[in-house]
């Protein structure tokens, strides 16, 4: 009954979702599950569960599809496996230890006493909802954006040489400041959901109006990479910060390179050694 009322489900999940977000999808399933529970704690025919178990598959597949096309559409192409493979752990893991909190819960009370705290727990949990609404992003938000410029090397440097520092130089008007911070303090999140591992934002001392951005890739081919994983929606969020720059300064934008590694130089016993 279960697999019948998963597939029957799916074939109407087009429809509802034409009808309602996937939050209210979500949460009206949450709910309809903890129904069955419900159900499940009371009733003692197996014909009058048949039913109420066809309710429960279509209710399971409703979550697992919403929340499954959630994590697959709110993230850029470049990391969708990583995330795909953190949400299918925690998913399957949370399942694994529900399992176990409720076999341990009826197994020291009952198992009617376990369905009945299971379904008042998922419809407490489904008040939370509006407070965490799953992620909703335009496919072209993810898109990327391609918008910086490629980075000048002066001669081909080994692509695994690294750390990188990129250093940007803003001139921001002392009125403005405290608004460029605080939209800077997006910019630091983007700089690192991207692939940096350091960030930081310092002020002149001899100059109030020059601010100075620096972040830290791994290597050259990091950087290149980072590069490329910058989407739209993250150049919106540079946009906000660069309104801030004063009219007629353009931005200046370094990249810095550690010292790559030099030949050793031959020592006074090679050069005894040397037959010329």
């Amino acid at each position: 009954s279960v697999g019948v009322g998963a597939v029957l489900g799916a074939t109407l999940l087009p429809r509802v979702r034409e009808r309602i977000s996937s939050d209210r999808l979500v949460l009206l399933a949450s709910l309809l599950y903890a129904l069955v529970l419900l159900a499940l704690a009371s009733l003692r025919h197996f014909a009058a569960l048949l039913p109420v178990m066809l309710l429960s598959g279509a209710a399971w597949i409703a979550v697992l599809s919403s929340l499954q096309v959630a994590a697959q559409t709110s993230v850029p192409d470049w990391v969708r496996a990583r995330a795909l493979s953190v949400y299918i752990l925690v998913f399957f893991g949370s399942m694994a230890a529900g399992g176990a909190l409720w076999g341990f819960v009826a197994s020291q009370a009952s198992i009617p006493l376990a369905l009945v705290a299971a379904a008042g727990c998922l419809a407490l949990g489904g008040l939370l909802t509006p407070r965490f609404p799953l992620p909703v992003t335009e496919a072209e938000d993810l898109a990327p954006s391609l918008h910086w410029p490629a980075p000048i090397l002066a001669d081909e440097a080994d692509l695994e040489r690294g750390p990188v520092m990129v250093t940007l130089h803003y001139d921001i008007a002392p009125e403005h400041a405290t608004a460029f911070r605080q939209a800077m303090s997006e910019v630091a999140r983007m700089r690192r959901r991207n692939g940096a591992f350091s960030w930081g934002l310092v002020q002149s001392s001899e100059n109030p109006r020059h601010w100075q951005e620096f972040f830290f890739d791994e290597s050259w081919l990091e950087h290149l990479r980072h590069h490329g994983r910058v989407t739209r929606a993250e150049q919106r969020i540079e946009a906000a910060a660069r309104q801030f720059q004063s009219a007629g300064v353009a931005i200046r934008i370094d990249h810095f390179l550690t010292p790559g590694k030099q030949a050793p130089e031959p020592s006074e016993a090679q050069h005894a050694s040397d037959p010329r």
